[in-house]
C-alpha cells in the first residue's frame, strides 16, 4: 500500500464511524454543556414546586372526601382518583410542554454559537448518520428529563398525600401517565431541535417555540382558525394526555396522537434534509 493510498484511507475513515460511536459522541457533547445542566436544574426545581403545590391542594380537598368523592372549591363534587391522576400529570407535563423545548433549543444552538457543529461534521462526514445521532440523543435527553421530573413529582405526591391518593399515584393508571408525558416530551424536544437546526441559531428557535406556546395558551387561533388551533402540539395532545372526552371542535385522543406523530415526522425530515443539504458553518 502506498503512502498516498494510506492517506486517502485515513481521510475516509471518519465516514465509517459506527452509529453507536456517533451516538456516544453526541451524548457526551450534550452532557458536558453547562447550559444543559443549569436548565435541567431549573426545570426540576420548578417541577418540585408545582408538585408540592398540587399535593397541598389535594391534601386540603381530601378533608372533604366521602366514598371516593370530594367537594371542590367551586362547590362541585369530583372523583378523588381523577383529581390525583391530573396532579400526577400536571407537574411533569408543565415541564415537558413549557420548559424542555426551550432547554433543547438552547443546548442545540450552543453548537452553532461555539462552532462545534463544524467539528461534528468532520468527525461524522455522513450527514444522515450525524442527523440521526442528534435526533436520537435529543429525544433521549428530552425523555430522560421528563421522566426524572415525573419520578420526583410522584415522590412528593406519595409523601404528602393521604393513603387514598398514594394508591392512585402508584397505580397502573399513574404509570400510564408517565408514558404519555414522555411521548409528548420526545415530540416537542425533536421539534425544538429541528427548529434550531433550521435556523442555525438559538434565538429564532426560542421565539418560534414561545410563539407557538402563546398561541396555544391564549386560544387566539381557536377564534380565528380552529383547524390550525387543533394542530398545535399542546392542543392536539390535550385529550390524549388528560383522558377526558373531547369537547365539540376539539381533537379526539386518536387525532391528537396522529397530529403529534405528524409533528415528529416533519421535524425529523426537516432536520435530516437541512443537515444534508446546508453548509454547517
Amino acid at each position: 500500500m502506498t503512502r498516498a493510498t494510506s492517506s486517502l484511507d485515513d481521510i475516509a475513515r471518519p465516514s465509517r464511524m459506527p452509529t453507536i460511536a456517533a451516538l456516544r459522541s453526541e451524548l457526551i457533547k450534550a452532557l458536558t454543556l453547562r447550559t444543559w445542566w443549569l436548565g435541567v436544574g431549573v426545570i426540576l426545581v420548578l417541577n418540585l414546586y408545582f408538585a408540592q403545590m398540587n399535593a397541598d391542594l389535594l391534601s386540603e380537598l381530601a378533608l372533604t372526601l366521602d366514598d371516593g368523592w370530594f367537594l371542590a372549591f367551586d362547590g362541585s363534587v369530583t372523583p378523588f382518583d381523577q383529581a390525583v391522576t391530573d396532579s400526577v400529570l400536571s407537574s411533569p407535563y408543565q415541564s415537558a410542554a413549557l420548559f424542555v423545548p426551550l432547554l433543547v433549543a438552547a443546548a442545540c444552538g450552543q453548537e452553532y454559537r461555539s462552532g462545534q457543529m463544524q467539528l461534528s461534521a468532520l468527525a461524522v462526514p455522513d450527514r444522515t448518520r450525524l442527523a440521526a445521532a442528534k435526533i436520537a440523543v435529543t429525544a433521549l435527553l428530552g425523555a430522560a428529563v421528563t421522566l426524572v421530573a415525573f419520578v420526583l413529582s410522584d415522590v412528593v405526591l406519595v409523601l404528602l398525600l393521604p393513603p387514598e391518593g398514594r394508591a392512585v399515584v402508584l397505580s397502573g393508571a399513574g404509570m400510564l401517565v408517565a408514558a404519555k408525558v414522555v411521548l409528548y416530551a420526545v415530540v416537542v424536544s425533536v421539534v425544538a431541535g429541528a427548529l434550531t437546526t433550521v435556523f442555525r441559531s438559538t434565538m429564532p428557535a426560542l421565539i418560534t417555540i414561545v410563539g407557538v406556546l402563546v398561541l396555544a395558551l391564549s386560544g387566539l387561533l381557536r377564534a380565528l382558525a380552529p383547524p390550525l388551533h387543533n394542530l398545535l402540539p399542546m392542543i392536539a395532545a390535550k385529550t390524549f394526555l388528560f383522558g377526558y372526552r373531547s369537547e365539540p371542535g376539539e381533537p379526539s385522543a386518536t387525532a391528537g396522537v396522529v397530529t403529534l406523530l405528524g409533528w415528529f415526522v416533519i421535524a425529523v425530515v426537516a432536520w435530516v434534509v437541512v443537515t444534508r443539504r446546508r453548509d454547517v458553518a
